[in-house]
């Protein structure tokens, strides 16, 4: 039992893998088959659950603003989407993404009330997680977000530029103070999250979901980050 197990687990990683592999490729039809049939390897397996969830999520986005050819996603992706980062969250309650993208999901629905208490729950396991930092910032009134993005600003991460940046736009309209708003955006660029998004995991939700600009011009970015964890 434990062999098999452990089989299924090295299947499982494996079509991930490949996943990436086709997404990059642009090859998004066989994609979800790979992540679909990774699911079905190892159904308790958070990674592969979470990285279906995403990429469901991130495509039924884009297909609204790009036609992808190569793909055909129905009209109950969304729901399928929510559903898989659902089950990734109850898998593992203690990782951020699923309530970062279910966050992201709500606010997408225009349920912000929801959207903010799953934003929330993410920075509360991971203050500095950058989907659910932005997306509060989106959500919430400017000088709300002063608390949380002095915690995730006083973190150590690579990828707390988003905070930095928040602090910033705060200093600078609710302060008006431009000396330390400068200083706060100078800070924002030294982040990784900022200086080089386009490298970092799940930065498609980096996107506002209402910029359909921002989401049509997303294509390169798409293929080049995966779909799977870091």
């Amino acid at each position: 039992l434990i062999f098999l197990k452990s089989i299924s687990s090295i299947n499982c990683n494996s079509r991930q893998l490949v996943a990436n592999c086709l997404v990059r490729a642009s090859r998004y039809e066989d994609a979800k088959v790979f992540l679909e049939k990774a699911v079905q390897d190892s159904p308790s397996n958070f990674d592969a659950v979470f990285a279906l969830g995403a990429f469901r999520l991130r495509q039924t986005l884009s297909l609204k603003n790009i036609p992808l050819k190569s793909a055909v996603f129905s009209s109950a992706d969304k729901k399928f989407a929510c559903a898989q980062l659902l089950e990734a969250a109850k898998i593992d309650p203690h990782r951020a993404g699923p309530f970062a993208l279910l966050g992201y999901w709500y606010e997408v629905q225009n349920v912000i009330k929801r959207s903010i208490g799953c934003y929330s729950k993410a920075l509360a396991i991971n203050p500095t997680h950058p989907v659910a930092g932005r997306g509060l910032l989106r959500v919430l009134p400017l000088e709300k977000a002063r608390t949380l993005c002095e915690i995730a600003a006083s973190t150590i991460s690579p990828i707390n530029g988003w905070a930095w940046r928040g602090l910033g736009r705060i200093s600078f309209i609710e302060d008006e103070d431009d000396t330390v708003a400068s200083s706060l955006f100078q800070e924002a660029l030294r982040c990784r999250d900022i200086e080089s998004p386009k490298g970092e995991y799940l930065s498609f939700f980096f996107l506002d979901p209402r910029n359909s600009y921002e989401i049509s011009n997303f294509d390169d970015i798409n293929r080049s980050n995966g779909v799977t964890c870091n």
